[in-house]
Formats: C-alpha cells, sequence, structure tokens
C-alpha cells in the first residue's frame, strides 16, 4: 500500500511525496496518457483511507483554496499539478486522494482504478 509508484491508466495521478503529517499540504501531479482529453474537477478531490478492506471516505473536499466547480481539460500526453491540504485533525494512517474525472467526447467516467493517487503514509503529530 505505501507504493510510490503513481496508479496506471489512462489518467495517473502522483504525490510529491510519501510521508505528511496532519495539515501539510500535498502536491498532486495529473498526467493524460490517454488518446483523448480528459476533463477533471479538482475542486471534488475527496481524501480516503487507503489501509481498509475498502476505500473509506474520510473528507470530501481537499481544495487548498476556494475554486469553481467545474470542469477542467487536460488535453492529451499533458499534465498538471495541484495542491491539497491535509486536514489538521486526520489519524495517522494509510491515505490517498480520489477526484472524478470523465472523457470529453461521450462524458462517461474513468474506471476507478484511474482516479486516485498512489497511497501515501501521513504520521501522527
Amino acid at each position: 500500500m505505501d507504493s510510490n509508484l503513481p496508479v496506471s491508466g489512462l489518467l495517473v495521478l502522483k504525490t510529491d511525496r510519501l510521508l505528511y503529517q496532519a495539515g501539510d499540504t500535498i502536491k498532486v501531479t495529473f498526467e493524460n496518457v490517454s488518446t483523448e482529453l480528459i476533463l477533471l474537477n479538482r475542486c471534488r478531490a475527496a481524501l480516503e483511507r487507503a489501509d481498509t478492506a475498502v476505500g473509506k471516505l474520510v473528507f470530501g473536499n481537499l481544495s487548498a483554496s476556494p475554486c469553481r466547480d467545474v470542469l477542467e481539460g487536460l488535453p492529451a500526453g499533458h499534465r498538471l499539478s495541484g495542491a491539497f491540504v491535509l486536514p489538521h485533525a486526520l489519524n495517522a494512517g494509510t491515505y490517498r486522494i480520489r477526484l472524478a474525472a470523465v472523457f470529453d467526447s461521450e462524458q462517461e467516467p474513468l474506471p476507478n482504478s484511474v482516479t486516485t493517487t498512489n497511497s501515501f503514509q501521513v504520521g501522527g503529530r
């Protein structure tokens, strides 16, 4: 679960580190490795526990600052980055970030396996 490898698929999400503390800012790189435009909404990024049998939603909105609730285009072969702030009252454990992403053409969701970051650890304060 603590692999530093990004989740493979059409949209690759990877954190800048593998170990954080509650309240830290996480930088995430989003890379479109498909051949189509992918739309994503960084305002709707969610934090989930990754060290449970089924991913458990912890916080529904990780935006570091207020942002517009819109889909953002990421062209094929391009990458962009974003920042998310971990809540201060976060328990130690293994987590990942999940967000919604869709193809532009049919507005069909990408498979869940390609919309989460690699797992990362949050230590206790």
